[in-house]
């Protein structure tokens, strides 16, 4: 009866120390603490934000590279700027302000004359897209608006009338019937991570940089389907643009040629241009036969055609041409795998978040497949995981202004026990 008593009393005992480390937890472990003067903790994959590693280290939106759109038959462009469309006409020898082509956009993110040139439409970070004709004037007078279409990352023409409004996940086509304009759903293609798109109306081919690849499609009198062999693989380019002999792909501070045969692409390294500086994209033109735009750091140089290959056209070029930040984009850390469960965290961080702009905390103990809010500086109960990872969602609705992440520090929080070995004697 005593050795009875006696176990029961251990184990009265061992239940209330246990009980005691439970409620005084562990010491958290911290998983990450990074200032982001590397990558070495980034999931770069998966992160479209832009990670500036140099001191002190940044969480930014990444900038839109200045767009343009030039007219199919006259020496006139637009310019995407933040919150506006700026319009330029050519004068003999350079190109100079058309105030009759501006107009305010909030959030505009791309724009382009439509095939026949009697239009300009353009789409905002909000997902609306409007179009404006011109009245006898010349000036530009807004004809329609649609709405949906958020996430864009291109807007290109069409045939006649039409556009094509691409993004990441898709291309839709807007048919105009003579008065007004709706999405055709047969048209519409499905993609994986489209980044840029070109239309070149001579030959009515819509080619998209896709997930690392060009995939080009043309219309065979019911819809649009893919023309396999005019793709190629395009690993770490930013920008594809068409133009007469083939299309031209953007990587770092080159366009790569590409010739098109009845056969399919041709990969034509002697015709690859070098640029001045960094490449982002690029714009058709239809002022010459194979002539076309490279969107640069610099703003967007004109390419003309030599005869035996292309050359900066500095009357046609216009400098200075830059975009705002992005809308909205995504950080993700890689996954840190835990030793003991995780179900309780707590995130601290060091940030910047201007008027108009947004920023997020996310915490997942799935490795990223569900994600739950945290609100910085405070201990968070979250579904017991194996593993711990985090994202930051940045957003604004200011073009010229980002918030900026410097540092953060995840740490697991100990709300669990320790395992104990105990030996009972008499």
């Amino acid at each position: 009866m005593r050795r009875v008593l006696a176990v029961l009393l251990l184990a009265a005992v061992l239940a209330a120390s246990l009980s005691l480390v439970r409620a005084q937890g562990m010491p958290p472990l911290i998983w990450a603490d990074d200032h982001y003067l590397d990558l070495s903790k980034t999931d770069s994959a998966r992160t479209s934000a832009l990670v500036d590693t140099s001191p002190p280290g940044l969480v930014v939106l990444p900038r839109e590279w200045g767009r343009v759109a030039l007219h199919p038959a006259e020496l006139s462009l637009v310019a995407v700027a933040p919150g506006q469309l700026r319009g330029y006409g050519f004068d003999g020898s350079r190109l100079v302000r058309d105030p009759r082509l501006d107009v305010s956009f909030p959030g505009v993110v791309a724009a382009a004359f439509s095939s026949d040139g009697r239009f300009l439409a353009a789409v905002s970070s909000s997902g609306e897209v409007r179009v404006w004709g011109r009245d006898a004037g010349g000036v530009l007078r807004q004809v329609a608006s649609l709405g949906g279409f958020a996430g864009a990352v291109a807007l290109e023409p069409a045939r006649g009338a039409d556009f094509w409004v691409v993004a990441s996940s898709s291309a839709r086509y807007l048919g105009f019937d003579g008065s007004s304009w709706r999405e055709v759903g047969a048209f519409r293609l499905s993609l994986s991570g489209a980044v840029s798109a070109s239309w070149y109306a001579p030959r009515g081919v819509l080619a998209v940089l896709d997930a690392g690849r060009v995939r080009c499609f043309g219309f065979d009198g019911s819809r649009f389907r893919e023309l396999p062999a005019f793709g190629a693989a395009a690993p770490g380019a930013l920008g594809v643009v068409q133009h007469g002999l083939g299309y031209g792909v953007v990587s770092g501070r080159q366009v790569l040629c590409y010739g098109l045969s009845p056969s399919g692409a041709v990969r034509v390294p002697s015709l690859d241009v070098a640029l001045p500086e960094d490449g982002r994209g690029g714009a058709v033109s239809l002022w010459g036969g194979f002539d076309f735009v490279a969107l640069t750091s610099w703003g967007a140089r004109y390419l003309a055609w030599s005869g035996s290959g292309w050359a900066l056209d500095p009357a046609r070029s216009l400098p200075g041409v830059s975009g705002g930040y992005r809308p909205s984009a995504e950080y993700r850390s890689v996954v840190f795998p835990a030793q003991i469960p995780v179900d309780r965290v707590r995130l601290e961080a060091e940030y910047q978040v201007p008027a108009g702009c947004g920023l997020l905390f996310q915490v997942s103990t799935d490795g990223g497949s569900t994600w739950t809010d945290v609100v910085p500086f405070e201990n968070l109960d979250v579904p017991s995981g194996p593993s711990l990872c985090y994202r930051i969602l940045l957003s604004s609705g200011d073009p010229a202004a980002t918030p900026a992440v410097d540092r953060v520090r995840l740490l697991q929080i100990g709300r669990y026990g320790v395992p104990c070995r105990v030996r009972l004697t008499r």
